[in-house]
């Protein structure tokens, strides 16, 4: 989250006695921008309480903590053991320690791949694959329903046929996939493994996936989570 990458980095570049200063001014700005007062405190409580225990973590007695550096490290631990200091090595900071992530995560459904959509009718579901957002697909879905063309999919065809709705908004993707072979091999696994195909009750999807023709493995699908 955005809000907790500044926070972190308040803790990291402010002087203690103007550290509270700056979450209340970061509290305000996210306020401003539309977020709840009371969920911003709470998450810089949880904060400032992680930063403490972390602080109170003291080093041993006569013990200094300094960066492992190949070679000049062990001779430095030579020259403090001769003064009776214990030295313990620290791993030096990676690019992900240094540069905070704030990128937030993209909402569900904003790739391509493979999907499942259920009927609320009981255990119908259908099994499908698009390369574009699978949220756009969802919606292409949703419209042929309201515009009764029934025929684009096993999908609209259920629908004809059905007193209950599609619960779209719950639509699932099962695999996030680029590339179209591979996402057609998954299609399939998905749709024998869901058991949507045109052998089982209530089905929807019209073929098992017509790129695996083998049965053997289908009795181990239903077990992969």
């Amino acid at each position: 989250m955005v809000y907790e990458g500044f926070l972190f980095r308040a803790t990291r570049i402010c002087s203690p006695q103007f550290l509270q200063d700056e979450i209340n001014f970061l509290i305000n700005v996210f306020v401003e921008n539309g977020h709840e007062r009371s969920k911003l405190q709470k998450i810089a409580a949880d904060h400032s309480k992680v930063s403490s225990s972390q602080k109170k973590k003291e080093l041993p007695k006569n013990s200094v903590k300094i960066p492992w550096i190949p070679k000049i490290g062990p001779k430095l631990r030579s020259i403090y053991r001769q003064n009776g200091i214990n030295v313990i090595f620290s791993s030096t900071p990676s690019l992900s320690d240094i540069l905070c992530n704030h990128k937030c995560p993209l909402p569900a459904n904003s790739r391509p791949g493979v999907y499942k959509i259920d009927c609320k009718c009981g255990e119908a579901k259908y099994v499908g694959e698009t390369k574009k957002m699978v949220a756009t697909r969802v919606i292409e879905h949703e419209r042929d329903v309201f515009h009764g063309r029934w025929e684009k999919s096993g999908l609209t065809e259920h629908a004809k046929n059905c007193n209950e709705v599609f619960d779209f908004e719950s639509a699932k993707t099962l695999a996030t996939e680029g590339n179209y072979r591979k996402r057609k091999i998954r299609e399939a696994l998905e749709i024998r493994r869901n058991e949507t195909g045109p052998r089982q009750a209530l089905a929807m999807n019209k073929d098992r996936g017509n790129v695996l023709k083998s049965e053997t493995w289908n009795f181990l699908l239903p077990k992969i989570k």
